[in-house]
């Protein structure tokens, strides 16, 4: 979930019943959510309303905070023997980085999904590999894109429940990769504006690491990092 100036922009579904039902499954699923997804399918098998599958094995690096960038570094095995890592950059209290990688691949389909809370969603433009929630002077806006990884941005329906029974409606940005053997990597960038600011930024990277130009006065460096652990 990531809230910017007072109002959420990437969101979690929650649950919208308990019924039986195929919007009911679909809640459940990792496709519903802002995560990795492998061919299609979830980290746990959905036996019925109120039962899973087996349980994959997950872990995590704990918590990481040097004042400038607070991060984390978890994982799974949940599309074994295929096993899925994810590093979450906040840096700056300013915009985040998502860091993945997917292992033992042998010509899957990799999909990274990033759950907007609106409809009014509008794929990137000028070389961009992402969407954005656009300007307005209303409400503010967030633009996710891909830095490193070559996947096909999707704009896909999806829904999302604000409370117990009640489904809104709001769009689903996909980042899709066919065909990938042995290892696959992807960096995003979720950057938040406020209300009628410009979606303003340029991104370099380089052997210092990553650098982040928002609009003419913001300047931010996010060193080159290692993945915490083989797995």
């Amino acid at each position: 979930v990531v809230s910017a100036y007072g109002e959420p922009r990437i969101v979690e579904p929650g649950s919208n019943d308990y019924q039986e039902s195929p919007m009911r499954k679909y809640f459940k699923s990792s496709g519903a959510r802002s995560t990795i997804v492998v061919d299609g399918k979830s980290t746990v098998e959905y036996i019925n309303s109120w039962k899973w599958g087996k349980t994959p094995t997950v872990w995590t690096s704990g918590l990481s905070n040097n004042k400038k960038i607070v991060s984390i570094t978890y994982g799974h095995d949940g599309f074994a023997p295929i096993k899925c890592e994810r590093r979450v950059l906040f840096v700056e209290d300013r915009f985040w980085i998502i860091d993945d990688r997917v292992l033992g691949l042998t010509g899957n389909e990799v999909s990274i999904y990033f759950h907007f809370s609106r409809t009014d969603i509008a794929i990137c433009a000028e070389g961009l590999v992402g969407a954005k929630i656009p300007v307005t002077d209303e409400k503010p806006s967030i633009v996710v894109a891909q830095l490193a990884g070559g996947s096909t941005p999707l704009v896909e329906d999806s829904w999302y429940a604000l409370e117990y029974g009640v489904i809104k409606e709001c769009k689903k940005l996909r980042l899709q990769s066919v065909g990938i053997s042995g290892e696959f990597n992807s960096r995003s960038i979720l950057i938040p504006f406020k209300p009628g600011e410009a979606q303003d930024f340029k991104v370099k990277t380089d052997t210092h690491g990553l650098t982040v130009m928002i609009g003419k006065k913001e300047k931010y460096l996010v060193p080159p990092l290692l993945w915490s652990y083989p797995i």
